[in-house]
């Protein structure tokens, strides 16, 4: 009776386990063929936290930071972070700092860089539409070279979750490449003038603050085509 009745629960028990596995690889497989950004966005940059610290684009962000009074209990959200360098370098500074990226393999990339550092940064593995802040809890968000990497019917939804994290009067700092600068033919997938990229702030929910190209060059480049964009949450 108990030799049969373990048999039985071994049965039930194996079952489960080949249900698990089963769910589990069938979500791997889901989310593979069917998420459109999981094969475009699988890469981690590897720059050293030095070399990030040389680049214009964090000359850009200590720029426009000085210029804003920011509470620093309060955090700065960093969009699209990947490796994570600009949170830390801004942790450094004594900032609370939040990055956020879609890519798993890049978030914890950033965990291990940032724990190496001796950094405090909270990392989050989401898309923009999910990021999970509450609403009008942010003085401050940047987004470096993100849009781009954006389908354009996903545009306005990611624009509208940005805004809403943001307190009114909250401010978000944008690079993008101006027109096909850096085009990799693979994970560029939205282009932008100073125009289209003021349209599609301005009809959701941001007043435009600057907008410019910034052709500046620095340690390892000569010369850089950003659009730099500066907003406030308007409503």
């Amino acid at each position: 009776m108990c030799s049969c009745l373990l048999r039985i629960y071994l049965r039930v028990r194996r079952n489960r386990v080949v249900l698990e596995l089963i769910r589990f690889f069938s979500i791997k497989i889901r989310r593979y063929f069917f998420d459109k950004y999981i094969l475009k966005e699988n890469y981690v940059l590897r720059h050293t936290v030095d070399w990030t610290r040389n680049h214009l684009k964090y000359q850009i962000l200590l720029e426009t930071i000085a210029d804003l009074d920011l509470d620093r209990q309060i955090p700065i959200v960093d969009i699209g972070c990947n490796q994570g360098n600009l949170s830390i370098l801004l942790a450094i500074q004594g900032y609370k700092v939040i990055g956020i990226d879609i890519n798993p393999d890049a978030i914890k990339y950033a965990e291990e860089i940032a724990r190496k550092q001796g950094q405090p940064v909270v990392f989050i593995n989401c898309s923009i539409d999910k990021i999970p802040l509450s609403e009008n809890s942010i003085q401050f968000a940047f987004m470096f070279d993100v849009l781009e990497h954006i389908y354009k019917e996903d545009l306005e939804n990611s624009m509208r979750r940005i805004r809403s994290i943001l307190q009114h009067g909250g401010k978000l700092l944008i690079l993008v490449p101006f027109g096909h600068s850096y085009d990799d033919g693979r994970s560029h997938v939205s282009f932008f003038t100073l125009q289209t990229l003021k349209n599609l702030v301005e009809a959701n929910g941001f007043n435009v603050d600057y907008i410019g190209v910034d052709r500046r060059g620095d340690l390892h480049t000569e010369s850089h085509n950003l659009i730099k964009l500066l907003l406030t949450r308007s409503f």
